[in-house]
């Protein structure tokens, strides 16, 4: 298939020279003169011509069997390190690096989602599109969201079932239609619900 393309291509672009050839208001003078050249008559000195190269230049045999034998063995030595190092490595191992005792696990995020409630609950007279909107917020600060992760890989990696409040998240902030009472009302559930399962 590519060399049909190809083939294609260069008969286009022989057409284009031929048609840029045929239509150019430059006409072509020739200025050469199809006579040969005088020939030189002048008598010629019989040089000898060399037989054999200057030392300089001479190089054995052997030497150029050694340098290739060098690089060949370059070479293989190159291929076994290319295929050897990695399970070297991996035989070795990896050693992991040591964490100072740092408060992991569900107890840490549980708490995070209690406080994130907490301030989402201290504010009851917001708008709801808001409301859903900071308790979405309030999830992500609880459970640190990175920066590639969407919406839906979040709330996969949370470990809980969190798509409600992930679908009224996405429905108060890239919705055109307005944000119901009831809707702020069933995110905060959500949330509530999520602090319960993950405790």
């Amino acid at each position: 298939m590519k060399w049909w393309r190809a083939g294609v291509a260069v008969a286009a672009l022989l057409i284009v020279v031929v048609a840029a050839g045929g239509t150019s208001p430059v006409t072509f003078v020739n200025r050469l003169d199809d006579r040969p050249p005088p020939q030189d008559s002048s008598p010629r000195a019989d040089l000898p011509l060399p037989t054999e190269l200057p030392d300089a230049l001479a190089v054995p045999l052997t030497a150029y069997l050694l340098l290739l034998a060098g690089l060949v063995l370059f070479g293989l030595v190159g291929i076994v390190l290319a295929v050897e190092l990695p399970r070297w490595r991996r035989r070795k191992g990896v050693r992991g690096v040591e964490v100072e005792a740092v408060e992991f696990g569900e107890t840490a995020v549980v708490r995070r989602v209690e406080k994130a409630l907490q301030e989402f609950t201290s504010h009851p007279g917001r708008p709801p599109r808001d409301a859903v909107i900071a308790a979405w917020l309030a999830l992500e600060r609880a459970e640190e969201r990175l920066p590639h992760q969407t919406p839906t890989e979040f709330t996969e990696k949370l470990g809980v079932d969190a798509v409600v409040l992930k679908d009224l998240y996405q429905r108060a902030r890239f919705g055109h239609e307005d944000v119901t009472a009831a809707q702020a009302e069933k995110a905060r559930q959500e949330l509530s619900r999520i602090v319960r399962e993950l405790a």
